[in-house]
């Protein structure tokens, strides 16, 4: 089938780099060179760079930038560039069952139903890592765009005016600054690209992917800006903790404590670990819900379509739903049972009949259902639409219908049947 660009079809998971992919993306860096890691990091640590380079303030991942661009003008990383580093970026550890584990979350979607809706899974990484290293990683080949640091290897301007070449001639293509800056602050916004598609990256140009389609996984408090941001669009979060890494368990769990994010899970990718079976469902019921949600759509628009049809077989003006043809189709879609519209509408209406009775609800269960099964098969799209939208909003008003108390009489049941059938009818449309 033609490919769906509403990208509605689309789930993408974001995920961190550092303690959620890998263990340490800058490590082949320093081995490369014979730079002791723990030493960078104690200097980088005790650098003041306030005092030293008059700064307000730099912020923690610009200090690892600039302090990667001191060592490269002092020799120590002599003739660093990008190119090295996209190369250096084969040698990043990964943890455990990676790159695996892309390979198998996308076979596990390789089924029918969803292959032939267009249901697929993109992933992206917004990482305060370097941009060139995760691109020559194992993990690249799996990754539509990637959100990371950057290193410029043009001259300063200062550099050309001192040059006794043209103004811009070919270089010595050492890195020499910063050319893009991620840090926790940018994570969020970067988000919302994803979401609206106003990013640069790749696919992002060519349509949104919806919040409630995304899930976000990294593994530090760093991205605690970016959790509540998923969270509060609708989105699913989880963070992951680095193996027999008490410090970071404890510290992954706190957001879980906190409710900032859905689950935790250890750093491990490998098949059957809890990591891998919570992501791999998480991802499955958005994609069985995107299904389900587009199947009630299309099979609503069908069965509108037949009953707004005279017995000649001419369609009746003014009263078709919406087309009932998907796009990449040449046809109409075949019909689907009428249980699948139940089976999709009847969850928004037990959770709204239930706010009406409280404890009632189980009760009256039965007869509830044997009333929705009874009247939305008649409903097209639109009108099941306003109904169910009526009902929740009825449901939550602050008066009208309130919640009753558990007493065990039937006022509710029959107030709210009297509620049910005058919404419906003022829902319908006569088609006859």
């Amino acid at each position: 089938m033609a490919e769906n660009l509403s990208r509605e079809c689309v789930i993408a998971i974001a995920w961190g780099f550092d303690q959620t992919l890998s263990p340490d993306s800058v490590q082949p860096l320093f081995t490369r060179f014979g730079v002791d890691a723990k030493d960078f990091w104690t200097e980088l640590c005790g650098v003041d760079f306030e005092s030293r380079q008059g700064l307000r303030s730099v912020s923690q991942t610009q200090s690892y930038l600039n302090h990667i661009l001191a060592y490269t003008k002092a020799g120590r990383f002599n003739g660093l560039t990008n190119r090295l580093l996209h190369e250096l970026g084969s040698e990043i550890p990964l943890y455990d069952g990676l790159p695996g584990f892309f390979e198998r979350l996308k076979a596990t979607f390789e089924v029918a139903p969803l292959v032939n809706h267009g249901i697929r899974v993109e992933h992206y990484i917004i990482s305060v890592g370097l941009t060139q290293m995760i691109q020559g990683s194992r993990i690249a080949p799996y990754v539509n765009g990637v959100w990371g640091c950057e290193f410029d290897e043009s001259p300063t301007k200062a550099d050309r005016h001192n040059s006794a070449g043209p103004l811009f001639e070919a270089a010595d293509p050492t890195i020499r600054g910063v050319g893009h800056l991620i840090e926790s602050t940018t994570k969020p916004r970067l988000l919302v690209d994803i979401s609206t598609g106003a990013g640069k990256c790749n696919d992002i140009a060519r349509g949104g992917i919806p919040f409630h389609n995304i899930l976000y996984v990294a593994g530090s408090q760093s991205s605690l800006d970016a959790f509540n941001t998923v969270n509060q669009y609708g989105g699913r979060t989880f963070a992951v903790y680095e193996p027999s890494n008490a410090a970071h368990f404890q510290s992954v769990q706190q957001l879980q404590l906190q409710n900032r994010v859905h689950g935790i899970g250890e750093a491990s990718y490998r098949d059957g670990s809890p990591t891998t079976m919570w992501i791999t469902n998480a991802v499955s019921e958005i994609a069985w819900r995107i299904l389900d949600k587009d199947t009630f759509t299309t099979s609503a628009g069908v069965s509108a379509q037949a009953r707004a049809t005279d017995k000649v077989g001419v369609p009746t003006p003014g009263v078709l739903a919406s087309s009932c043809v998907r796009p990449g189709t040449r046809g109409p879609a075949p019909e689907i049972p009428t249980a699948t519209i139940e089976d999709a509408t009847w969850q928004p209406f037990a959770a709204a009949c239930r706010s009406f009775l409280g404890r009632e609800f189980e009760r009256h269960e039965a007869r509830l259902k044997e009333w929705h099964h009874n009247h939305i098969g008649s409903l097209c799209d639109a009108e099941l639409s306003g109904f169910i939208t009526e009902l929740e909003n009825s449901a939550t008003a602050p008066s009208g219908h309130q919640r009753r108390s558990s007493r065990p009489d039937n006022s509710s049941i029959e107030k709210l049947s009297t509620f049910l059938e005058n919404l419906y009818q003022k829902h319908k449309i006569d088609l006859e």
